[in-house]
């Protein structure tokens, strides 16, 4: 999890607290957007996920009593990520592909249209 060294992230102060976010991609999941608010009093730290595609996916705020407990935290709970992407089927993978390359071309075709 060397992703979430806090010294690759942007830190804001933000009433009283520190606040940062970092975007993880999971295949075929998208991204996640992780949200971080750190108390500078006590260093600790709540944590939300959130998968803007798949809701049943996200995290509600959960707090932590610092940083690296949070982040293994954040490894445990992507690894079941991982878990679900590999239950996911190669020809769902495939067909998800195939509709999205069917919906554009058809948004292609009208827009086309339009300009003549």
């Amino acid at each position: 999890m060397e992703k979430f060294s806090s010294k690759r992230m942007w830190w804001t102060y933000e009433n009283g607290k520190l606040v940062a976010e970092k975007d993880i991609s999971r295949d075929p999941f998208g991204t996640f957007e992780i949200g971080f608010r750190q108390d500078l009093e006590n260093g600790a730290v709540i944590v939300e996920i959130e998968n803007r595609d798949y809701p049943s996916l996200n995290r509600a705020p959960v707090g932590y009593e610092s940083f690296p407990a949070a982040v293994e935290a954040i490894a445990e709970y992507f690894e079941g990520i991982d878990e679900k992407a590999k239950k996911v089927s190669q020809n769902v993978k495939e067909r998800a592909k195939q509709a999205s390359r069917y919906i554009i071309a058809q948004e292609i075709e009208r827009i086309s249209r339009e300009g003549m």
